[in-house]
């Protein structure tokens, strides 16, 4: 056996079955022809059907060139490489074989969900179109012929024709690429013409260019006169993505325009910079309110050395507003700093600009805003989290972003969502209705849930799993949600409360069944703690309120709180304020009987002694029930004296004295007992002679 023929069988051991390795040892062949078995065998070694006909299998792998082997599908492998020896042969050029049969190869492997797109007659269709239509249009002196396409002799256009199919070999790629992601339908019609227009494109990001002129449905004549302008220089990249992102957008420039013109007292324009076309830029605009400066923070920001006389305003906020625009759509960063000052150039040596104030900017770094979003060719919104990756902006994060940037961003972001809205319709004209304030009170959706919906019912019923109690296409999407929240916190009876009246307005439901409307979305405290349960339960809280008319908001809020941290249902449906109190003392007892260890008095207590001095109405209390009833009752923290009490640090007791009720703590100091804390119900300071009259039996 020849030397490379046992290397090659040593290699195939490594890769290949025993059955596949067998007959490589065929001495028969050539050592290239081993090769081209042994690379053939390795994309089909799943496939022991080849041997079955191995004759027809060796023909293939030694009739073509290059290796266009469809991995693990020998059967459609062979139907490729029959019809390609069929088609593509007699070429003046063998070179043009290549590309049909790279062509070939690209349609027939071509897959979607894992089924193949085009079948044998497809193939043919677009091959024929491609000679027809791309190949043989531009060239006299090219012709069709059985053998698929030749070239006369007297053919001078060699090199260009060449890079024409090279064009042409990207263009198919890039096309089926387009129909795998969804971007492109299959439509043969729809196929062909983008195979058409991508074979004419300029090199580079070409995917994403294409990609975005078939989301934005521009014509063919567009699609052309673009990509000639990038060819010819005319138009750079940026600027095409511009045009793109226009059409998605329309106005843009009007609203960069009118934000550098801006002349009113909160903003002042401090400088910009605007690319070619709008295509990108940056503007800085600082709050000028103030104009005195405080002088103790300009060396944290280094701004001393221009002198106090060129100091216009220092610690003010200032915020940093850029853009950029590519084929993905728009980005836009804000940045809002903490601390700036402003200072006039004059003072500077090469300051030549007449009599034109020039004014500049330093900030100490630090940032209450920094965010950059991407609105996207298709009205997606995203935007980059601290690991940088991109995800879907919520419609909450959008919100407070704009608060917080004041009227500028607020201005940027609302314009971007009215286009959205414009373009969209449908859920989006539901949800802009309701006013700023409001949006706290709404569902907690991604930008790209309300634009992808048709229906409010579709978009509630898609994000959450327990909304199809109500048809939120009819009900208000504040109230709705609210109780949507609700349900799941409240008992039966309660929950029947509230179906009833889901289809209330907002502002009905309110007025009718709570006290201080008005706290469920403007109290400052829901923007601190930033929790939507903390809206839910002031929703509840008010609720209780208005139906037993008393104001005792720590016992309703306590009674809410112990509710949920025991996991039990809550009552909206109390008629008076004895209810509230039994069941916030219920609940306290049980919260207090969990979280409160076993109590046990030592035998040899120190304490044993002082009971036989108190009288017989003064009980001591020794047991954990007895100790959580008497601070449920009292409405003291005596429970959490247990670890006291088991080492015999005190001893508490309790008592009546002109019909009311005292809790007592008694230490022990230079072996004589003490009162250390003497108090009435929550806390209360005992009535005039009580303590007295304790301490007279302290002195027997």
């Amino acid at each position: 056996m020849r030397k490379g023929q046992e290397k090659l069988i040593k290699r195939a051991e490594k890769l290949l079955p025993k059955e596949f390795v067998e007959k490589l040892m065929d001495e028969s062949f050539t050592i290239e022809q081993l090769e081209s078995l042994f690379r053939w065998m390795f994309w089909f070694k799943d496939c022991p059907e080849i041997l079955d006909d191995w004759d027809t299998f060796c023909q293939d792998a030694f009739s073509l060139k290059h290796v266009y082997a469809i991995t693990g599908d020998w059967q459609r492998t062979h139907e490729l490489c029959t019809y390609m020896k069929e088609k593509f042969h007699g070429c003046r050029y063998y070179v043009m074989d290549d590309y049909w049969q790279a062509f070939a190869y690209r349609i027939y492997s071509a897959k979607k969900d894992d089924q193949y797109l085009f079948n044998k007659d497809d193939m043919t269709h677009i091959l024929d179109y491609i000679r027809e239509n791309i190949l043989c249009n531009d060239y006299s002196d090219c012709k069709s012929s059985k053998d698929f396409l030749g070239v006369s002799d007297e053919f001078s256009d060699y090199s260009d024709f060449m890079y024409k199919f090279i064009k042409v070999n990207s263009g198919i790629g890039l096309a089926l690429v387009l129909i795998e992601e969804g971007t492109c339908s299959k439509d043969m019609d729809e196929i062909l013409r983008i195979i058409r227009l991508t074979s004419q494109m300029v090199n580079g990001g070409m995917e994403a260019r294409a990609r975005c002129y078939i989301k934005a449905g521009i014509t063919d004549e567009e699609w052309i006169q673009y990509e000639q302008m990038i060819e010819n220089n005319v138009f750079n990249r940026n600027i095409v993505a511009a045009e793109i992102a226009f059409k998605y957008y329309p106005g843009f420039k009007d609203l960069i325009d009118s934000i550098m013109e801006r002349n009113d007292a909160s903003l002042y324009f401090i400088s910009n910079e605007l690319g070619n076309d709008y295509s990108s830029g940056r503007i800085n605009l600082t709050n000028t309110e103030f104009v005195e400066p405080i002088f103790n923070t300009c060396i944290k920001l280094d701004c001393a050395k221009f002198g106090s006389e060129n100091i216009v305003s220092v610690n003010e906020p200032a915020i940093k507003f850029s853009w950029k625009i590519t084929f993905s759509g728009i980005f836009l960063t804000f940045r809002k700093y903490e601390s700036t000052a402003i200072y006039n150039a004059h003072s500077r040596d090469d300051y030549n600009y007449g009599d034109e104030p020039l004014y500049s900017c330093r900030h100490d770094g630090r940032t209450k805003l920094d965010r950059t979003y991407l609105f996207t060719n298709d009205y997606s919104v995203l935007m980059q989290i601290p690991s940088e990756k991109w995800v879907p902006a919520g419609f909450h994060t959008v919100n407070n972003d704009a608060r917080k940037g004041r009227s500028l961003i607020g201005t940027i972001l609302s314009w971007f969502f009215q286009r959205i809205k414009d373009a969209k319709g449908n859920v989006w004209k539901d949800i802009i209705t309701y006013s700023v304030r409001d949006y706290d009170l709404l569902p907690a959706f991604t930008c790209n849930e309300i634009t992808a919906g048709h229906t409010l019912n579709e978009v509630m019923n898609t994000h959450y799993k327990n909304a199809g109690f109500i048809d939120w296409n009819r009900c208000d999407l504040r109230l709705g949600y609210l109780i949507m929240q609700a349900l799941p916190l409240v008992n039966e009876k309660s929950r029947n409360f509230l179906l009833a009246n889901k289809y209330m307005s907002f502002e009905e439901f309110m007025k009718t069944y709570c006290v201080h409307a008005k706290r469920i979305y403007i109290d400052p405290e829901i923007k601190r703690v930033n929790s939507r349960r903390y809206v839910v339960k002031r929703f509840l809280f008010e609720i209780i309120q208005k139906r037993i008319g008393a104001d005792i908001d720590p016992i309703i809020y306590d009674y809410i709180d112990m509710s949920e941290m025991l996991h039990r249902k809550i009552s909206i449906m109390f008629t008076s304020e004895k209810k509230v109190n039994d069941a916030h003392d219920d609940l306290a007892k049980e919260l207090t009987a969990k979280n409160t260890p076993r109590v046990k008095v030592p035998k040899n207590s120190k304490f044993n002694r002082l009971a036989k001095l108190l009288p017989d109405d003064m009980e001591w209390i020794k047991s954990k029930k007895r100790l959580v009833q008497e601070g449920s009752e009292m409405h003291n923290c005596v429970a959490s004296y247990v670890d006291k009490i088991n080492n015999d640090s005190c001893a508490i007791y309790s008592f009546m004295y002109n019909n009311k009720r005292y809790t007592i703590e008694f230490v022990t100091y230079k072996n004589r007992y003490s009162i250390k804390q003497l108090y009435g119900v929550c806390n209360s300071e005992p009535e005039e002679g009580v303590e007295d009259y304790v301490k007279g039996f302290l002195a027997e």
